[in-house]
């Protein structure tokens, strides 16, 4: 429910507010295909909004969002190792470059938003 909540909010504090909440779930998260493909679309959604060249922002310039684009790459970085299946299944591809480790990049350039 806090997912709907959140994608109908435009507020990067409403973000970094539930953020500390997906965290301790994250896990159980990951048990479900419909709670990772609900979490993959707001964090790319997300993701396309604060960084729309799909790199992280300065944080000089912008502390919030650039903390908020780190947490949010390393959040589906986990989920990517954690339930990889449903990232293929649900065709939870191309990533943004944040998101895609430059190590994979280079080998599997098919991970990365164009």
């Amino acid at each position: 429910m806090g997912f709907f909540i959140l994608q109908e909010k435009e507020s990067l504090e409403a973000l970094e507010l539930l953020l500390p909440i997906v965290f301790e779930f994250i896990d159980s998260i990951a048990l479900s295909q419909s709670h990772v493909r609900n979490f993959v679309d707001i964090s790319l959604h997300w993701l396309r909004q604060l960084s729309p060249d799909g790199s992280v922002p300065d944080s000089k310039d912008h502390p919030h969002e650039a903390s908020m684009v780190i947490c949010l790459s390393e959040l589906l970085c986990y989920l990517i190792v954690v339930v990889p299946d449903t990232f293929v299944g649900l065709d939870c591809f191309p990533l943004p470059s944040c998101v895609c480790p430059s190590d994979l990049k280079r080998h599997s350039p098919s991970l990365m938003a164009t």
